[in-house]
């Protein structure tokens, strides 16, 4: 083990290895007498003396700063060890989150003690290696004895009020984390705000539901699916039902404050929303909280409610409360003498399956959450008071057992054979209500304040510790091969690898990146560097872990990739000049191997980059680009469009006479482009432009994507939009509107410039030049953030080595 002290900050430093001779010139301002190159130290031969001497007599003069300018304005530091000169991980927080979805392998009985609790040290995090041979870190949390004697496999879900969802594996006690990226509490206006499925749970806070399958990509709903206003709807999760297909559907239902509406939907696993065949809520009914079933009392009884859309009478009494299997039920005769009663759901009323109960006083007319244990034979709900609590009443004797704290709408979170019931703890953790004993027991502190428990029951336990993948789709077919893998995030703690020609999506547990922008993602090879757009956390990833940055080892915005596509430019903390970049490593690591290279420029503006490593700025009306060498020309006009190989300009003569021009940046040749273009109206890039210039033109400089402001394009469905962005070919003309991209999301194209991929409103949208048409990614939700990877990023998943 390296035992060597945690490093610094990787962006910020006093010192850095030498491993040549430096030179470096600055960009000073053209106003000064002093405009030309400073060397660093003595020794520049005749040839850098004639350059230098040429380069006085432009506007501005351009050079290399070298290493020793990276020492000078102190920018690097890095631990150096007589005994070890290699180089630990960034830091990483304390209290960064589970950075997995792997779980552990079941535990052998022999490794507890007397108390049921494991014997060694493994209430941390533990690791597992993989069938490829790499390590992941698991967790599992130490159990009671009681819940670790239950052989029977049962899932909890906890929504944690750091905005954490885990599910919790028992009997083995591991736990797969969901970091959803918002603390905000449910908005539980009679629903609560989680509810448990066979394969998936839906979870919903104020804003935001997501579903979190039990392996795969969590979505986030898309609330536009509920109808105008659905930004402030509330939305209840009331359980799940199975579709015609054998399909999991959450029920919930959505209240509109703006009109005082509210309405039922039925949502699949993949987001999908759509009204049932049937009114779920009104006034006069009420649903209980559906576990296979969906129950709706109303006038009349307590009906059975099938998707679609018939409905049967299963009493003429209420449904209070129900399991996949029993209900409860109240029933009163005409003198209204009433009674309690448990029975099968499709037993009818009298049958010899009823068991006539006692219900205690204390359930009164008060009876939320009221649930059934699976066995049938207890009861449990939230009793209000001074403060709430969850009560199990024993049907056979009465006994009671109390403890822990209720959640509204709760339909409680049983034991799978129904011999206690786990409950949100009075402090932080949960505690488990044992009916044998009456005792109750705490466990799982380190999750923290829960705020929310549901329980579903599976056939195993999900053990599998390999990246889950999930299949994608397209809302039209691609008429050929794609080319393209993507590495996606967005609000929720997610990254996902996503195969476009294979169609799958493999994800894995990350971090949030909050901020109201999307994340930054930056590749180099293996690793993946994400930033938030607030620029107050960030992590690093390769393919299956996450790795959360302490917030002093952040890289300084703006950030782009770096040159030649290695490491990322990132602003100098202590440059004082407009423009004063600097190239590093994307790991923070020692940069022998890397390019040293730096921008610093005074009056000028940074516009953009390439996304291969060329920063982009204006400088006295005209637009350069550099990699840290000496700045090119791009145009002194106008910069429309940008492309790896060529730039889209348009240049103004005298009496305002404007040419658009495609540039080759290599030979510099010109291409005009047809007059009476759309292009005259698409907008020039200037520091406002919120969406990245990269990708803007193809790789074979026929196609721009650009931004044509106000002007009133119609597509082919009469569609019309204040802002619009098009797909512009060049040499025809011709355009297609799209949904404008992301803010600061690049536009990625594949080799032969046959497809592009972007993200735009949550989604993954592919134009696809052979049909001049826009296919969406069907499958992915909560894309915000997107970047290139190439095999070497997932050597396991492309089936590479």
């Amino acid at each position: 083990m390296n035992d060597a002290a945690e490093p610094p900050s990787p962006w910020s430093s006093d010192e850095v290895p030498v491993s040549s001779p430096p030179t470096a010139v600055v960009w000073n301002d053209p106003t000064t007498t002093a405009d030309r190159a400073v060397p660093p130290d003595e020794g520049v031969d005749s040839t850098d003396a004639e350059r230098d001497e040429q380069t006085s007599r432009r506007p501005v003069v351009i050079g290399l700063l070298s290493v020793v300018a990276l020492v000078v304005v102190g920018l690097l530091v890095w631990p150096r060890d007589s005994n070890d000169d290699s180089v630990g991980a960034p830091p990483v927080r304390s209290d960064a989150p589970v950075t997995t979805l792997g779980t552990l392998p079941e535990r052998a009985d022999d490794d507890a003690d007397e108390s049921g609790n494991p014997d060694d040290d493994s209430g941390g995090p533990d690791t597992s290696e993989q069938s490829d041979g790499s390590e992941r870190t698991l967790q599992r949390i130490d159990l009671p004895a009681p819940v670790a004697a239950n052989v029977d496999p049962t899932e909890l879900i906890v929504q944690s009020t750091d905005g954490t969802v885990h599910t919790i594996s028992l009997p083995s006690g591991s736990v797969r984390s969901v970091d959803l990226g918002t603390t905000n509490i449910g908005d539980g206006f009679g629903g609560g705000s989680m509810i448990a499925g066979p394969d998936a749970a839906m979870v919903s806070t104020f804003g935001t539901t997501v579903i979190v399958p039990r392996s795969g990509v969590p979505v986030v709903i898309d609330r536009a699916q509920f109808g105008d206003g659905a930004s402030s709807d509330q939305v209840s999760p009331y359980g799940w039902v199975t579709g015609a297909s054998g399909e999991t559907l959450f029920v919930v239902a959505v209240y509109d404050p703006t009109d005082d509406s509210q309405a039922s939907f039925l949502i699949t696993t993949d987001g999908i929303a759509a009204a049932p065949s049937a009114a779920t809520f009104s006034n006069f009914s009420f649903p209980i909280a559906a576990q296979g079933v969906q129950i709706v009392n109303d006038a009349g009884g307590a009906y059975r409610l099938d998707v679609d859309g018939t409905a049967e009478r299963l009493t003429d009494g209420t449904v209070i409360g129900a399991s996949q299997t029993e209900a409860l039920v109240r029933r009163c005769d005409a003198e209204r003498t009433c009674q309690f009663v448990v029975r099968p759901i499709d037993a009818s009323d009298g049958s010899p399956a009823e068991r006539v109960i006692d219900i205690p006083d204390s359930l009164g007319s008060r009876y939320y959450g009221v649930s059934l244990s699976p066995d049938g034979t207890a009861i449990s709900f939230t009793r209000y008071g001074g403060s709430p609590q969850r009560v199990i009443v024993e049907l056979e004797s009465g006994d009671t057992i109390e403890g822990g704290t209720g959640d509204f709408g709760s339909d409680g979170a049983w034991a799978r054979d129904g011999s206690g019931e786990f409950t949100s703890a009075t402090g932080q953790g949960i505690t488990y209500l044992e009916r044998t004993s009456g005792d109750s027991f705490v466990f799982g502190e380190e999750l923290g304040q829960v705020s929310a428990i549901a329980a579903r029951y599976p056939e195993s336990e999900l053990i599998d510790s390999s990246i889950p993948t999930s299949p994608v789709g397209f809302s039209t077919p691609p008429a050929s091969e794609i080319g393209i893998d993507l590495l996606t995030t967005g609000r929720i703690g997610v990254l996902a690898l996503i195969d476009l020609d294979a169609a799958t999506a493999s994800s894995w547990n990350a971090p949030s990146t909050p901020g109201s922008n999307p994340a930054t993602i930056i590749v180099d090879g293996p690793t993946a560097l994400v930033l938030s757009s607030n620029s107050e956390s960030g992590y690093l990833a390769t393919y299956g872990t996450a790795q959360e940055l302490a917030e002093d080892s952040l890289p300084e915005r703006p950030i782009s990739v770096g040159p030649d596509g290695r490491g990322l430019w990132t602003r100098n903390v202590q440059g004082a000049s407009d423009i004063d970049q600097i190239a590093v490593t994307i790991d923070g690591g020692p940069i022998r191997q890397a390019d040293e290279s730096t921008l610093v420029v005074d009056n000028a503006t940074l516009i953009g980059d390439d996304g291969a490593g060329s920063l982009v700025f204006e400088r006295g009306g005209s637009i350069y680009a550099t990699t840290g060498e000496e700045p090119v020309l791009l145009t002194s006009g106008e910069l429309i469009a940008l492309g790896t190989s060529a730039v889209l300009v348009r240049e103004c003569g005298e009496l305002l006479a404007c040419r658009l021009e495609v540039i080759d940046r290599e030979s510099g040749d010109r291409t005009p482009v047809g007059s009476d273009s759309v292009l005259d109206f698409a907008e020039a890039a200037t520091e406002e432009r919120d969406v990245s210039l990269a990708g803007s033109m193809s790789p074979d400089a026929g196609i721009a994507m650009v931004s044509l402001g106000d002007l009133a394009v119609v597509d082919a469905d009469g569609e019309q939009s204040d802002e619009t962005w098009g797909v512009v070919d060049l040499a025809t003309s011709d355009v297609i509107t799209i949904d404008a991209p992301d803010t600061g999301q690049p536009i990625i194209w594949n080799a032969d410039s046959s497809y592009a991929a972007f993200a735009s409103g949550g989604s993954i949208l592919l134009y696809e030049r052979s049909t001049r048409s826009v296919i969406e990614v069907t499958g992915v939700a909560d894309v915000r953030s997107l970047a290139a990877i190439g095999p070497e990023f997932a050597p396991a998943a492309s089936g590479e080595s």
